[in-house]
């Protein structure tokens, strides 16, 4: 409904779903607001050809799977004959068949054309019902050749949308945060898309080059110094990212950073070594509550090193342990790394059996002790505040493995990841098993069906204990 305000429905009981559809319509919205506000404009043949399409192809869509039987065919046919018979076109007419579905397409993709421009359209609408018609009758006949129309259509033109790239990032937010991706990857990704605005000195995606990205990125390389890696894995990522998301949502036309590349020397990264693990592991152990500290953090740092270390789990997944994840399976202690508790990389749970050690040190009793909820995050209110600790929490646990101990090219977190697999190869622990551990993408059907910790917990026995001594 319109009038002082726009009131319409977003049809969903589900809030990502409307957050996705609010994000749209707003959009949507706008682009007509300011095509009402710049005043009717005249459709180029191609427009008019690109939104007639539009429409065939949503009868289409509709309708395609399921015309009716046989006897349904003549009824198409006798719709395509009316459609088709009349020499001379009476646009009084048309206009009031038609002008619904025509003004329907227009506002979709938020066009205000002139008089002349919407009888064109008109026609080009009673030209594809007719074609629209004549096809579902084949369909009905159980004839499902290929559609000799699919191809006949052009793309609506991109001058015709609203190629804005802070809208594009808007609409692509939207949707990513629907569907679940990462807040850090959705702040980084926007931010870049900032950047790359303020060094174009406008803001028209259309006007965007293969030439500008590679400016972008010989200016980030060059010029302010960035390292190489950030600049391929974070600036040419989301661009190339965020443009392919527009030209698939038929936002743009083409992909200017799609090719644009930075040749990066890999440095390999190395795990922490037994007797450099064992460092750290010990002072982790024989750390002392600071008499300010939170008692959680404390927690934390006491023994999230020796989970990291007997599990090759990422250190999100280990700040981020409820109390009701750690339990007994089968006699077997194991944690849940589950997305229920908050981000997991693949988004797969899994299971994950504790190795003797972390349980003879007490790990289970710590836990059983502990108050419902998570166990090493204070009760957080909201996402962005549970984003925030959780961040703070990692970079503390890096923090202080790196404070105990500096090994060249181990990073402070991810060495444990490293270490972890090392030991693996070294004491033959199955290499599909190991993957369902720590959670690397594998190839094994056995491993894609494995469920069961008892059954994992025989290899991690293979590992022998740390020196704690």
């Amino acid at each position: 409904m319109i009038g002082d305000v726009i009131k319409f429905s977003l049809r969903t009981p589900h809030r990502d779903v409307a957050k996705l559809r609010c994000a749209l319509a707003c959009e949507q919205i706008d682009r007509v607001a300011k095509a009402v506000a710049a005043g009717p404009r005249r459709l180029t043949n191609k427009q008019v050809a690109a939104l007639a399409g539009c429409r065939y192809r949503e009868i289409i869509h509709r309708l395609e799977d399921d015309p009716g039987d046989r006897g349904d065919a003549d009824v198409w046919r006798l719709i395509a004959r009316c459609l088709g018979s009349p020499r001379e076109v009476d646009i009084a007419t048309l206009r009031s068949i038609f002008g619904e579905q025509a003004d329907q397409v227009l506002a979709e993709k938020g066009l205000v054309p002139d008089t002349d421009s919407r009888d064109r359209l008109l026609v080009a609408i009673r030209e594809v019902e007719q074609l629209a018609a004549a096809l579902l009758a084949k369909r009905a006949h159980g004839d499902y050749s290929p559609d000799p129309n699919a191809a006949r259509f052009p793309a609506l033109p991109v001058s015709a949308t609203d190629g804005r790239l802070t809208r594009i990032v808007a609409a692509w937010k939207a949707e990513a945060t629907a569907v679940g991706t990462a807040g850090s990857t959705l702040t980084k990704y926007e931010r870049i898309l900032q950047r790359f605005v303020r060094f174009l000195g406008h803001d028209d995606a259309r006007a965007v080059t293969a030439e500008d990205v590679i400016r972008f990125k010989d200016h980030r390389l060059r010029e302010e110094g960035a390292n190489p890696k950030t600049i391929k894995d974070g600036d040419l990522a989301a661009l190339k990212s965020i443009f392919t998301w527009a030209v698939a949502n038929k936002k743009l036309g083409t992909n200017p950073a799609s090719g644009v590349t930075l040749k990066v020397l890999k440095n390999k990264k190395h795990g922490y070594s037994t007797d450099g693990a064992a460092v750290i592991l010990r002072a982790a152990l024989s750390r002392q509550a600071e008499p300010r500290g939170r008692p959680k953090l404390t927690a934390a740092l006491k023994w999230a090193p020796l989970l990291l270390a007997h599990s090759g789990a990422r250190v999100g997944e280990i700040a981020q342990l409820r109390k009701e994840d750690v339990r007994r399976v089968d006699g077997v202690w194991s944690m849940r790394l589950t997305t229920d508790a908050g981000r997991i990389k693949n988004k797969k749970d899994r299971e994950v059996p504790l190795h003797p050690q972390i349980v003879r040190l007490g790990f289970p009793e710590f836990v059983t002790a502990a108050p419902d909820g998570y166990l090493f995050l204070d009760d957080v209110t909201d996402a962005k505040a549970f984003r925030a600790q959780h961040r703070t929490l990692k970079n503390r646990i890096g923090d202080f493995a790196r404070s105990v101990l500096s090994e060249a090219k181990v990073p402070a977190n991810h060495g444990w990841r490293h270490a972890f697999i090392t030991r693996c190869r070294a004491h033959g622990v199955d290499l599909e098993k190991r993957r369902m551990i720590t959670g690397h993408a594998g190839q094994g059907t056995d491993e894609a069906e494995y469920g069961n910790p008892a059954g994992l917990y025989q290899e991690v026995c293979k590992l022998p204990d740390y020196d704690l001594s």
